[in-house]
């Protein structure tokens, strides 16, 4: 008996671990987008429920473009004066603000883009990002979809 408890430790323990770092490898992405609310539209008198206090949003809820990254820096999603995503980003002709459009793409990877690009010639194929300094696997994961070298 105290084997089979013994090995149920052991496998709770290595389902937590696992758990713990798929959390940690990428779990908390987050790529969903984010919808605030104004906190008076939340927020009801004491003798109200929250049924009969919240007002009536009209239109669509708000969209929040800006995805903050695992470190802290803030990226943009590009998106046009509606809030729709606008397409890819051309990584062959974009600029500096461009490029900072792109999650997790802050000033100095997108002067490397840049520099990079200058330096070699237009990418012909996204993956060649991954040459860019500071441009892995998981960054690449995150822009794969939102960038294009044209047509």
């Amino acid at each position: 008996m105290k084997k089979a408890g013994s090995l149920a430790l052991i496998a709770v323990t290595g389902l937590l671990c696992a758990f713990t770092l798929g959390l940690y490898l990428g779990g908390g992405t987050g790529d969903a987008p984010v919808t605030v609310l104004p906190l008076a539209a939340i927020q009801a008198a004491p003798h109200e429920t929250a049924e009969t206090s919240l007002p009536a949003l009209s239109g669509p809820p708000p969209t929040v473009t800006a995805v903050p990254t695992h470190d802290s820096e803030e990226t943009h999603i590009p998106t046009d004066p509606a809030g729709e995503v606008s397409g890819p980003v051309n990584i062959n002709t974009a600029t500096v603000e461009e490029l900072k459009t792109l999650p997790g793409i802050g000033d100095v990877l997108a002067q490397r883009i840049v520099d990079y690009r200058e330096a070699h010639g237009d990418f012909s194929s996204i993956e060649e990002l991954m040459q860019v300094s500071g441009i892995g696997d998981k960054r690449f994961a995150a822009i794969r979809d939102l960038v294009t070298v044209g047509g």
